[in-house]
């Protein structure tokens, strides 16, 4: 998910949300754990607020409606509820329903005696373009979000309309990547995006999920200079790690082609499944101030390479571009977001320390490109959820 628009009264816009805000602080979302593989709990917190969703995935959740809807009048043209969204603060709370056509929606919004959400526009992206506006695909059906807002003594007061325009038609955008050089300069930005596939084959594509929760990944991304890269997931490759699944396909303007190929640390193959093989890096002038080593990549039939290292924190990187006599890679907002918030930007949470459960901590990725055996960038690499 990427963006949100919520309608109320025939299209009115009530309100709009980019996934990517969450790095502003102007929303946060936490996920708590959950013993029901098919219940999802969220805390959302804007301005001070909270509130918490209960969000059920079954197609037919008697308990849900037991537990949770028994004491709403609950419209009867709706044939799947979906969650449950309360305030700690306000006498006011959402139930969220599954969407099954414009004609449905007009009938709940009757049913509570509320404007009806839609327009023609609308009506017209429900009815026929579901796999561009959906919320998600569950059991390879396309659920469209509606909600009924109930205030004091849960009495309805408003009907709405959730929204989650794809960017790339059926592709939507899982995740945001950029790369930042000399100062918070941007060398390359793109994402990751996911298409659901259910029980259907895709070709040259990374398939994550089961049975009909399955879903098509591609990674493209753009330098600044006009060079677009296609990251292929490569089923044969003998890396055990899933950073080394991937190799860059990379296409400049003038028609150039180049071929960048990835793998693994014997830190992270050591830290994660217990696999003695791989290199440090050993072969390049290291910073000794570098701690853990991710990985590496480097271009075919090139002198061209990258090293890649956990970033601690900005003194950490200020010394090893210090080291290397180089720029560091950010400016004033990234190294606070650095500092402060490094799980805004992580590639994922490690068990770095070796804690154990429940002591994982956010890695954020940097490296240093060399040609040959001299040192050319320090890099920063931010990975942002929607």
């Amino acid at each position: 998910m990427i963006k949100e628009i919520v309608y109320i009264n025939g299209g009115e816009v009530y309100s709009e949300f980019h996934g990517f805000e969450l790095r502003d602080g102007n929303k946060r979302y936490a996920y708590k754990t959950s013993e029901d593989a098919e219940v999802q709990v969220i805390e959302k917190t804007e301005q001070g607020d909270k509130k918490n969703y209960t969000i059920h995935l079954r197609e037919n959740d008697k308990e849900f409606r037991l537990k949770t809807l028994a004491d709403f009048d609950l419209c009867p043209k709706v044939s799947r509820w979906i969650a449950h969204g309360a305030y700690d603060k306000k006498d006011e709370c959402d139930l969220y329903f599954a969407v099954e056509s414009s004609k449905m929606l007009n009938a709940v919004s009757e049913y509570y005696g509320l404007p009806s959400p839609l327009n023609d526009e609308l009506s017209d992206a429900v009815d026929r373009r579901g796999d561009e506006v959906r919320w998600r695909r569950l059991h390879n059906k396309n659920i469209i979000g509606g909600a009924v807002k109930f205030g004091a003594k849960k009495r309805p007061i408003l009907m709405k309309l959730y929204i989650y325009p794809n960017e790339w038609g059926l592709w939507g955008t899982y995740m945001k990547g950029t790369a930042y050089y000399n100062y918070g300069e941007i060398e390359e930005e793109g994402g990751i995006y996911h298409k659901d596939i259910g029980m259907n084959e895709e070709k040259a594509h990374l398939v994550r999920g089961q049975e009909w929760e399955r879903y098509a990944e591609s990674v493209v991304s753009e330098k600044q200079n006009g060079d677009a890269i296609q990251y292929i997931y490569d089923g044969n490759t003998d890396d055990p790690l899933p950073l080394a699944y991937w190799y860059g396909e990379e296409v400049a303007s003038n028609g150039r082609k180049r071929i960048r190929r990835f793998e693994t640390s014997r830190q992270m193959r050591e830290l994660i499944c217990n696999l003695p093989t791989g290199h440090n890096n050993e072969r390049y002038d290291r910073c000794p101030d570098i701690q853990f080593w991710l990985g590496r990549s480097w271009y075919e039939n090139e002198n061209v390479s990258e090293i890649y290292f956990m970033a601690e924190d900005s003194d950490m990187v200020d010394k090893v571009s210090a080291y290397y006599g180089l720029p560091v890679p950010y400016d004033d907002a990234l190294k606070i977001r650095l500092n402060n918030d490094p799980a805004s930007m992580r590639v994922r949470h490690y068990d770095i320390n070796q804690a154990g459960e429940g002591h994982h901590i956010p890695v954020v990725a940097c490296g240093v490109e060399f040609e040959g055996k001299v040192p050319l960038k320090v890099k920063l690499y931010a990975f942002e959820r929607a």
